[in-house]
């Protein structure tokens, strides 16, 4: 009888270990029950302490068992992406009317963002040469980072995320080594030359203001050209990337 008794416990107690033994693998050293989803638990025993296994080691404590607790996973940290993109890849000279080609930069950009990251807050920053009056080129950089953020918000960023400004012509650093280097702006003295072609009658002065126009039209391109760092539009986004 008690050798009956004796093998049927070496059955059960079979039984288990094998039923154990396919879920060792999550839990190395420890006696595991398989669980539905194949993720199982540790076993334990009436006081509650972790049931070992003969493989068990001191390093293979697991989380919850022999007073080892595992760090939780680190916070996502924001970061902040900065994207400085001149105003010619987006608008027209001296226009706050987004063109197509700058949809399609603006769309790239957002389309670069880190996989599985989430936009916390967006700036958007405008920013002229120092061409034209301070008024003038303080209203251009605010329509121009107003357009910038209305497209973006069109495409499924939320509004209320996106701030936008403009800082008119407070960081044309380069605007002042190009006046510097090929003087100041020249459309003053071109719409002067106009008027005095306008009027004029006489043919060697009409031969002379045309080639005099034609310099200062070709000197204001190059100030134009040197200027055109200057005429940006920042756009900063602090994003969180999901694991």
């Amino acid at each position: 009888m008690k050798l009956k008794s004796l093998f049927i416990g070496m059955c059960l107690g079979f039984a288990v270990l094998t039923s154990f033994a396919d879920d060792i693998g999550a839990f190395p050293g420890y006696v595991a029950s398989p669980g539905a989803s194949g993720s199982g638990t540790v076993v334990k025993d009436q006081y509650g302490g972790c049931v070992h296994n003969q493989y068990y080691r001191p390093d293979y404590a697991t989380d919850g068992c022999d007073g080892y607790v595992a760090e939780p996973d680190p916070e996502p940290v924001p970061t902040m992406i900065t994207f400085n993109e001149s105003t010619q890849e987006l608008f027209a000279f001296n226009s706050s009317v987004l063109s197509e080609n700058g949809k399609q930069l603006l769309l790239g950009l957002l389309n670069n963002l880190p996989e599985s990251s989430s936009i916390n807050s967006m700036e958007i920053v405008g920013y002229t040469d120092a061409l034209g009056s301070d008024e003038y080129n303080q209203k251009l950089s605010e329509n121009r980072a107003h357009a910038v953020k209305d497209f973006i918000s069109s495409i499924g960023v939320k509004d209320d995320i996106i701030n936008a400004r403009g800082m008119g012509e407070k960081d044309a650093v380069v605007s002042k080594e190009c006046v510097t280097r090929l003087g100041s702006d020249k459309n003053s003295k071109i719409a002067a030359v106009e008027t005095k072609l306008k009027k004029s009658t006489v043919k060697k002065d009409k031969q002379r203001l045309k080639a005099e126009l034609s310099t200062l039209k070709k000197e204001q391109a190059d100030l134009e050209a040197c200027m055109a760092p200057d005429r940006k539009v920042e756009i900063n986004v602090n994003v969180t990337s999901q694991k």
